[in-house]
């Protein structure tokens, strides 16, 4: 999952890159203005949007290291934290590609519209790119989604194990208390036998004593 995440991290902000370069010089430098405004905030958008996917990542990655850490004292807990990470993880990554997405297109609606006798010929040469980054963003999504998935069961096959686990050492030193009661109980027993008998015997002695005095 993070291998995945590392690489959606450089592909997603290297396409954006050579999309927002080519979209430059598609429409000369009567925009000039317009091109330095959209490199300054669609670079800052872009720097937000790897600043979350990084902040993910590493989240991540500490997620991980503490797993082992927590998960013999609350397994629900584990689960329940890592099912929220996801689902935070989920929601900003598409917030930020989205809006960047939104961004990306106002430009490019704008640059039409300033761009005069050009708009069907950049229409035709930019659609291609918006199809391609539609594309390429749904299959990173499912791929992600995948890898998602499949790290939610590795982790549910981890922590069902390890509840196996904890069911049997339960188990077990369950019957080491049975069984060391068990002997207590037995040497208790061999202790008041005798004792027993003991007194049995003196009782009867007792009784005969008193039968040949009468």
């Amino acid at each position: 999952l993070l291998c995945l995440l590392s690489g959606l991290i450089t592909d997603t902000i290297g396409e954006v890159e050579t999309y927002t370069d080519d979209l430059r010089s598609k429409f000369g430098p009567y925009t000039q203005e317009l091109q330095e405004r959209l490199v300054t905030e669609v670079s800052t958008l872009t720097g937000k949007l790897r600043n979350d996917m990084e902040e993910t990542k590493g989240k991540l990655l500490q997620y991980s290291r503490d797993t082992q850490l927590v998960i013999d004292h609350n397994v629900d807990n584990v689960k329940s934290q890592f099912n929220l990470l996801l689902r935070k993880m989920k929601k900003r990554l598409n917030k930020d590609s989205e809006e960047l997405r939104q961004k990306l297109r106002a430009y490019a609606e704008e640059m039409r519209t300033n761009a005069g006798e050009k708009v069907s010929s950049i229409r035709q040469n930019l659609e291609p790119y918006f199809s391609n980054v539609h594309e390429k963003g749904q299959q990173r999504i499912q791929a992600l989604q995948q890898a998602i998935g499949e790290q939610s069961r590795m982790v549910h096959q981890q922590l069902s194990s390890r509840v196996q686990e904890l069911q049997k050492q339960f188990q077990e030193r369950l019957q080491e208390v049975k069984n060391a009661f068990d002997q207590a109980v037995d040497k208790l027993r061999q202790l008041v036998n005798p004792i027993l008998e003991d007194i049995g015997v003196q009782a009867e002695t007792g009784v005969e004593e008193t039968n040949q005095e009468a």
